[in-house]
C-alpha cells in the first residue's frame, strides 16, 4: 500500500471542541502499514551535513499563548477554589471563643506562622516561587496590598480586635515582608539574579512600596513579644516567641550592607533559635481553612502556568545554613592583607555553593559604595596590592607613561572587581563569568604589552632614558599579572565544566590535555612575576650598597631614609609574595600532573580500543572537528596562548597510545610513570595542607588561607583523594581489560566519567564499565 493510500484511510472528527483520529482498520495488520524508513533516509541523504534546516515561516512561539486558554495545566483562570478560600477574611480572629478541646487563636496563629517560616526557607533554599510560598498566605497578600494605600506609615494593618492576631501575627508578617524587601534590594543591586538565585514573581503587586522602616518593624515585633509575655502558663507561646525573635534576626541582616557591620551576635542568636524550632515536634494543629491558597495565582496578574502550593518540610535548619554562611563571609573583615582577601575570594564559595543571601552580601560588603575595598583600600591601592612586585618608593613613572597607563589601569580595576563579584555567583553563572573574563583579561594584557612595545621603541612615548628600566618593570609586572589572571580563568573555566557535567567522556582527552598545555604557560607567567619580585628586592639591597659608598652628607641621608622606608614598608610584602609564588607554582604543578595522568590513562584506554576522542554517534551529521571548535570557542579569539587545532589534538593522542608489539613494555612504563607523578602530587599536597593548617608557619611557602582554612583544606584534601583514585584506577584498567588488547573489548566495555564522595569533581575518573543490554537487546 502506498503512503498516500495509508494516509487516506485516516479520518479526523470534530465534536465538542475535541479532535479524534480514526482509521478504517478493525485491527492493525503489519502488511497494511507503510514503512517510511527508506523515505526519511532518502530525504536525509539530500541534506548537507553542515546545513541547519529551518523553514523561513517557522516561529517557535507563534500561537503558544492561545494554547493556554481552557487548558487546566496552563490557564490560571481555571484554578478551582473552595468557598473558604474565596471568602477568607483576614480581619476575623479565627479560634476566638473556642470551647475546650477546640483550636483557639494561639493554635491557629502558631500553625500559620510555623508554616510561613518554613516557606521562607523553601523560597530561599529550594528555589521555589513567591506565589507558591510566601504569597500563598492570604495575610501576606493582604499586608502587601494595604501597605500601598495611605497612610503608608501605618504599621499594624490587621483589625481583628485580638492581640494574638493584630500584634503577634501582624508583626511577624511585617518582619518577613521587610526581609523579602531586603532580598529584593540585593537583586536590584545586580549581585544575584532573578530565576537563577531567587524568584520574585510578585503577581503584579507593587512590592514593599509602603513597608515600615526597620526601626518601626523591630518595634512592632517587640510589641508582639510583649503581648506573648502577658500570656501566663501557656507553653504554646514559646514557639511563637522563638518565631518572632527569629524574624527579628532576619530584619537585622541588612545592617551588613547598610552599615557594613561585621557583628555576628544576631547570627548566633538565629542559629540558636532555629535549632530550638528544629527540635520542636511537628505541629498537629491546622491553620485556618483558606489562609493558604492558590487564589493569588487566579486573581492577580499571572504570566505563568498554575503551580501547586509548596508543602514545607521540617526545615528550620535552613536558617542555620543561612546564618553560618553569612558568618563565613563576614570573616573577610578580619583580613590583614590583600593576599588574604584574594585567597578568601578563591575558596569561600569554591567547594560548596553558599547560601544566596550570603553570596549577595559578600559582593556588597567587600566592594563598597564609597569606592573602597572593606573600607581600607582605595581602588588603585587594591589593584597595586595584587600586582606587588613594584616597590612604590623605588619606582618613578614619567607623566607620559602615567597618562598612557591610566585608562588601562582603570580597565584592570573593572576586571578585577568583576572577578571578585564572580567568585560569589551561583555555580553555573560562576563558569559563565569566567568565559567573559577570559576576553577582558586578554584585552588588558594586550593593551599593556602594546604600551611596553611603544616604550621599547620610544616611537610614540617620549620618556627620560634613565627611567626606562623602572618603567619597563612597572608595565611588565602588570602585563604578567594580567596574563596569569587570564590563564587561571581559562583553567578554572575548563575544569569547572567537569564539575558541572558539561563534557562527554570522549571529550576529556582534549580538555585535560589543553589544561596541561595552559599550565605550561602559567608556570612561565609565574616565573616572570617571581623574577620581577626578586629584581625589585635586589634593587632595594643595591641602595644599601650605594649608600655605603657615599660620603656623609645630605645625599647619603636621603638615600638612607629611602632605604629604611623600603625595608620597612615594601620588603615584608615582597618577601611574602615570593613565598606565595611558591604556593602558586606548587598548585599549578598539582593541576598539571593530575591532567597529565588523566591524559595518559585516556591514551591507555584508547590503546585498548574502548574509547576514542571522537564522538561515538554514528551519523553523517556529526562532525568531530566542528564539535571540537565549538567546545574551544571561548578561547578562539585569545591571542596568547594560541588554541591548539583539532589536528594537533589528534596527533598528540597518538603519542599516548601504544602499538600492539610494544604494549606490554609501554604499559609497565606508563603505570610506573603515573605512580611517580601521583606520589609527588600527594607529597606536594601534604606540604600545602601543613601550611594551610598551621596558618603559614614556615619559611618556604605562604598560602594566605588563614580566613578560609577549612575550605582550603577541603579543596586540597579532595585533590589528594582524586590522586589516590587515579592511582587505583591505573591498576583497575589493566585488571579489567587484561594485560594486552583483545578483539571485541569495545563491544563489552565502555568508559564513563565518574566522581566519588570526598574527591575533586574537577578531576573525574575514566572508569571502565561493562556495557549493559537495553530492553530491546541492544547494548549501551
Amino acid at each position: 500500500m502506498s503512503l498516500e493510500e495509508s494516509f487516506s484511510n485516516l479520518r479526523v472528527d470534530h465534536q465538542d471542541n475535541q479532535f479524534t483520529a480514526h482509521d478504517h482498520y478493525e485491527s492493525v495488520n503489519s502488511n497494511d502499514l507503510a514503512d517510511v524508513t527508506q523515505l526519511f533516509q532518502e530525504l536525509s541523504d539530500r541534506l548537507q551535513a553542515r546545513t541547519i534546516i529551518k523553514d523561513p515561516n517557522f516561529d517557535l512561539f507563534e500561537g503558544t499563548h492561545s494554547l493556554e486558554v481552557n487548558n487546566k495545566k496552563l490557564d490560571s483562570s481555571l484554578i478551582d477554589l473552595t468557598e473558604e478560600e474565596i471568602h477568607f477574611d483576614c480581619n476575623k480572629p479565627y479560634g476566638f471563643g473556642a470551647k475546650e478541646g477546640e483550636w483557639d487563636q494561639i493554635d491557629y496563629v502558631s500553625a500559620i506562622l510555623d508554616r510561613l517560616m518554613r516557606l521562607v526557607v523553601c523560597w530561599l533554599n529550594d528555589y521555589q516561587t513567591l506565589p507558591t510560598t510566601l504569597l500563598s498566605c492570604k495575610y501576606m497578600e493582604y499586608f502587601l496590598q494595604k501597605w500601598t494605600l495611605p497612610p503608608l506609615d501605618n504599621v499594624n494593618v490587621l483589625n481583628t480586635g485580638d492581640p494574638i492576631y493584630d500584634d503577634v501575627l501582624g508583626s511577624c508578617i511585617t518582619g518577613i515582608g521587610y526581609f523579602t524587601k531586603f532580598a529584593r534590594e540585593l537583586l536590584k543591586a545586580g549581585v544575584i539574579f532573578e530565576e537563577e538565585d531567587l524568584n520574585f514573581n510578585a503577581m503584579g503587586l507593587d512590592l514593599y512600596l509602603g513597608l515600615p522602616n526597620k526601626v518601626k518593624t523591630l518595634k512592632y515585633i517587640n510589641k508582639g513579644l510583649e503581648t506573648l509575655s502577658l500570656i501566663h502558663d501557656d507553653k504554646r507561646t514559646i514557639l511563637l516567641t522563638n518565631i518572632l525573635k527569629l524574624t527579628s534576626c532576619l530584619v537585622k541582616l541588612e545592617d551588613h550592607i547598610l552599615f557594613y557591620s561585621s557583628t555576628t551576635q544576631h547570627l548566633d542568636e538565629m542559629i540558636d533559635l532555629a535549632q530550638k524550632l528544629y527540635d520542636e515536634p511537628e505541629l498537629d494543629k491546622a491553620y485556618p481553612v483558606g489562609s493558604f491558597s492558590m487564589e493569588i495565582q487566579k486573581r492577580l496578574a499571572n504570566q505563568f502556568p498554575p503551580k501547586k502550593l509548596v508543602e514545607p518540610s521540617s526545615n528550620y535548619d535552613g536558617f542555620i545554613v543561612l546564618a553560618n554562611d553569612i558568618k563565613l563571609i563576614l570573616k573577610i573583615a578580619q583580613a590583614n592583607s590583600s593576599l588574604e582577601i584574594i585567597q578568601f575570594a578563591n575558596f569561600f564559595n569554591k567547594i560548596r555553593q553558599l547560601h544566596v543571601i550570603a553570596r549577595a552580601i559578600f559582593s556588597l560588603f567587600v566592594m563598597r559604595d564609597d569606592r573602597s575595598v572593606l573600607g581600607t583600600f582605595t581602588l588603585h591601592d587594591f589593584l597595586q596590592a595584587h600586582v606587588l612586585p613594584i616597590a612604590n618608593n623605588l619606582t618613578k613613572i614619567s607623566p607620559q607613561i602615567e597618562n598612557a597607563l591610566d585608562p588601562i589601569l582603570q580597565d584592570c580595576i573593572s576586571v578585577l572587581f568583576e572577578w571578585y563579584q564572580n567568585s560569589s555567583q551561583n555555580t553555573c553563572r560562576y563558569r559563565q563569568g569566567y568565559n567573559r573574563q577570559i576576553l577582558l583579561w586578554d584585552s588588558v594584557q594586550a593593551q599593556l604589552e602594546n604600551v611596553l612595545t611603544q616604550l621599547g621603541s620610544s616611537s610614540r612615548l617620549v620618556v627620560n632614558q634613565s627611567g626606562t628600566a623602572q618603567e619597563n618593570n612597572f608595565i611588565e609586572s602588570y602585563a604578567s599579572w594580567a596574563f596569569v589572571m587570564k590563564l587561571n580563568a581559562m583553567i578554572e573555566f575548563t575544569l569547572k565544566g567537569f564539575d558541572l557535567d558539561c563534557y562527554k567522556p570522549f571529550e576529556s582527552y582534549s580538555l585535560f590535555w589543553y589544561v596541561y598545555y595552559l599550565c605550561e604557560y602559567l608556570q612561565n607567567g609565574l616565573n616572570i612575576i617571581e623574577t620581577g619580585i626578586q629584581r625589585t628586592i635586589s634593587d632595594i639591597h643595591a641602595l644599601n650598597k650605594r649608600m655605603k659608598k657615599l660620603k656623609a652628607g645630605e645625599k647619603k641621608d636621603r638615600l638612607r631614609d629611602q632605604y629604611h622606608k623600603l625595608m620597612e614598608l615594601d620588603m615584608p610584602g615582597l618577601q611574602d609574595r615570593l613565598k606565595y609564588m611558591q604556593y602558586e607554582r606548587n598548585k599549578c604543578k598539582i593541576t598539571q600532573s593530575l591532567c597529565l595522568v588523566e591524559v595518559v590513562q585516556f591514551g591507555i584506554l584508547a590503546s585498548y580500543n574502548v574509547i576514542t576522542n571522537k564522538n561515538p554517534a554514528n551519523s553523517k551529521f556529526v562532525n568531530d572537528e566542528l564539535i571540537y571548535k565549538l567546545r574551544f570557542k571561548p578561547f578562539s579569539s585569545i591571542g596568547s596562548p594560541e588554541t591548539p587545532t583539532f589536528t594537533l589534538s589528534q596527533e598528540t593522542l597518538q603519542k599516548f597510545m601504544f602499538k600492539e608489539s610494544e604494549f606490554s613494555s609501554r604499559i609497565e612504563e606508563s603505570l610506573k610513570f603515573m605512580k611517580g607523578q601521583l606520589n609527588h602530587i600527594e607529597i606536594t599536597i601534604g606540604e600545602i595542607l601543613r601550611y594551610v593548617e598551621s596558618d603559614d608557619e614556615g619559611e618556604s611557602m605562604m598560602t594566605g588561607t588563614r580566613l578560609v582554612k577549612e575550605e582550603a583544606s577541603e579543596y586540597f584534601t579532595q585533590l589528594k583523594k582524586s590522586s589516590e583514585l587515579l592511582k587505583a584506577n591505573s591498576k583497575r584498567i589493566v585488571k579489567v581489560l587484561g594485560p594486552k588488547p583483545v578483539q571485541g573489548l569495545e563491544n563489552k566495555f565502555t568508559v564513563m566519567l565518574s566522581t566519588s564522595t570526598g574527591a575533586s569533581r574537577f578531576f573525574p575518573i575514566l572508569e571502565v564499565v561493562e556495557r549493559k543490554p537495553r530492553g530491546n537487546g541492544r547494548e549501551i
